[in-house]
């Protein structure tokens, strides 16, 4: 995910920047903090999840567990249960379990996915 890419960036590099004092670098680091807390919502967290390149694999589980409460809500107020493909898309069973499923993933649009 961007934000993690940045924040490992961000704490790699950050502390070696001598022109800051220690106050401007814990307001930049709040700063960032709330950017990324208001950018990331549970529906992002369902795209991770459900994007066939990554299912979700460097998510933390708090946001695991938010995108699939997220995905049990919105399938609850359409009426269609997705409990168990959700669990089988996890974890590669029964028709998710086919190879020829997960052979083009790398070119396919997560959109068309």
């Amino acid at each position: 995910m961007a934000f993690k890419d940045i924040k490992s960036t961000f704490n790699f590099a950050f502390p070696d920047i001598s022109i800051l004092n220690e106050h401007h670098k814990q307001d930049i680091t709040n700063a960032i903090i709330r950017r990324a807390n208001n950018c990331l919502k549970p529906i992002l967290y369902a795209e991770y999840l459900l994007d066939p390149r990554s299912q979700g694999i460097e998510s933390e589980e708090e946001h695991e567990v938010d995108a699939m409460e997220f995905i049990h809500d919105v399938s609850q107020s359409l009426n269609i249960d997705v409990g168990i493909d959700l669990a089988n898309f996890r974890a590669k069973q029964g028709l998710w379990s086919k190879t020829f499923i997960w052979e083009h993933v790398a070119e396919m649009d997560p959109v068309v996915w």
